[in-house]
């Protein structure tokens, strides 16, 4: 058997026959070049399997190329996963973009401090037609080093850009496949207390916004999936999440149902979560009264009766 590659690169494909040639010609117009290419066409109905079997014939050294029935993304990517050689596993979408120094970049942070487990970057957002649109941690704060409190807020790692080390799914599992579409953030958020993660300041991927994306199509999907995962991070890690970052973070996802709902004119649901918005929010002002008056207060108590 040949030399394993340093890095593993991960593409599940589904109908993305008008985006799907840029992808693959980001990835094979990398600077750094010691990496092999699965990609698995999950069962698509339009022409996206034709067009990666022909750039998969012209590189057979490195591309791997599988068609089969639709799994469903998460399904499909822990099969590409279990298929990996590489120390570094880089999954990405099959309707983004790279940039050409995207591996290169992230090699060279973990190279520098051998104790990163994960490495993501920023991104920029672009239109249907490639139009950048803004750039995403302007408006998304990254983090790094130890971030699981900042991830379970909120999540800031673009499914396109991270780059695990291969051993992290032989210690954590794989993805999980009850989520569609949060299946990335659980996995991150799971394995967030602990690892060290790094962050290269830099633009090294487009993310496409179009009509099709699974997250534009669901919000509503998104947000209760979203919920799920930091639910089942409580019970797997009591303790660890500070009680206001919680409340805080309910309270922002229950607002945005309370939004998806008003779009669907599901006034009953919008009210719903409404309500459970308004009870994390009068926890919290109660937490931060009696940080504030009552603690203090009591704690002088105790040293005036000392005296």
């Amino acid at each position: 058997m040949s030399q394993p590659p340093r890095v593993s690169v991960v593409v599940s494909a589904y109908n993305h026959e008008k985006y799907i040639r840029a992808l693959l010609d980001s990835i094979l117009n990398q600077t750094f070049k010691n990496y092999e290419l699965i990609i698995i066409d999950d069962g698509s109905t339009d022409s996206t399997a034709d067009v990666i079997e022909e750039v998969a014939k012209q590189y057979p050294e490195k591309i791997r190329f599988i068609r089969q029935q639709n799994n469903g993304l998460a399904r499909t990517i822990n099969t590409a996963f279990k298929m990996c050689r590489g120390e570094y596993i880089a999954p990405v979408g099959s309707d983004d973009v790279w940039l050409p120094n995207k591996l290169q970049e992230q090699i060279g942070k973990f190279d520098e401090d051998p104790q990163l487990s994960l490495v993501y970057s920023d991104i920029n957002v672009i239109s249907e037609d490639g139009e950048v649109l803004y750039r995403y941690n302007k408006f998304v704060k990254p983090y790094w080093g130890q971030i699981a409190e900042h991830l379970f807020a909120g999540n800031f790692i673009s499914g396109i850009v991270p780059m695990y080390k291969r051993e992290l799914f032989e210690k954590f599992g794989y993805w999980d496949e009850r989520y569609i579409i949060a299946s990335d953030y659980e996995f991150s958020l799971r394995i967030s207390p602990y690892i060290k993660v790094g962050y290269v300041n830099k633009v090294l991927a487009l993310y496409r916004i179009h009509k099709h994306n699974s997250s534009i199509l669901s919000a509503e999907r998104v947000i209760l999936e979203s919920l799920s995962v930091i639910e089942d991070f409580l019970v797997s890690h009591p303790g660890l999440i500070k009680k206001s970052v919680i409340l805080r973070t309910k309270s922002i996802l229950y607002l945005r149902l309370v939004k998806a709902y008003i779009i669907k004119k599901d006034g009953k649901k919008a009210i719903k979560y409404g309500i459970k918005s308004c009870y994390c929010n009068l926890l919290l002002l109660w937490s931060y009264i009696s940080f504030v008056f009552i603690l203090p207060g009591g704690a002088r108590c105790d040293c005036e009766k000392k005296r």
